[in-house]
């Protein structure tokens, strides 16, 4: 208990500010970019800019976004940035989506607790309180709520059901939650 505490205490509150590209894997084509100028290492003093989005900075601006979600690090203070090899990206690999929901789920709060709370349909406020009330978070806004729906529904894990305008796990987000509750109870064994 002790160790899950400590878990959940070292975890961001907050989901990696990067910009949303246009398109249906939004984010998910956004962290690729990137990736893809760490591993060219191009110079960190570069712009960059993303189809659907005016955001425009320095490269290592977002690198340092990237950082407290381990998709990035420095091996030394000033050194070049590197690809966490659980993320690394390969354009053949069909599990690419769950290594980074992985990643997200491993070091941001309320990420798998949220894809449990709506595997019936919930809109925003219901998904805000259920992470203020039962997981303590202290969020006014529901900002916080959004960026985890967009980031899992562009890494194909949750449906938007619009007419409704709630949010709903789908069949892709539930093998997430069996394979991440599988692996969580093989470590605590």
């Amino acid at each position: 208990m002790e160790n899950e505490k400590r878990q959940w205490q070292s975890k961001s509150q907050a989901m990696p500010r990067i910009p949303r590209t246009k398109g249906e894997r939004g984010y998910l084509t956004s962290l690729i970019k990137l990736l893809n100028e760490v591993e060219k290492q191009t110079d960190v003093n570069n712009y960059i800019s993303f189809s659907g989005s005016k955001s425009k900075q320095k490269l290592e601006s977002y690198y340092i976004r990237l950082r407290p979600m381990k998709f990035l690090y420095q091996k030394t203070v000033n050194g070049n940035w590197e690809i966490n090899e659980k993320i690394n990206y390969n354009a053949n690999d069909d599990n690419y989506n769950k290594k980074v929901a992985t990643l997200l789920n491993d070091n941001i709060k309320y990420i798998s607790e949220m894809l449990n709370f709506i595997q019936e349909p919930k809109n925003i406020n219901e998904i805000l309180d259920n992470a203020n009330n039962e997981y303590f978070l202290t969020w006014k806004e529901n900002s916080q709520i959004y960026d985890r729906l967009h980031w899992f529904m562009d890494l194909g894990m949750v449906d938007h059901i619009k007419y409704e305008k709630k949010y709903v796990v789908n069949r892709l987000g539930l093998e997430f939650l069996k394979k991440k509750s599988t692996s969580e109870k093989r470590r605590n064994k």
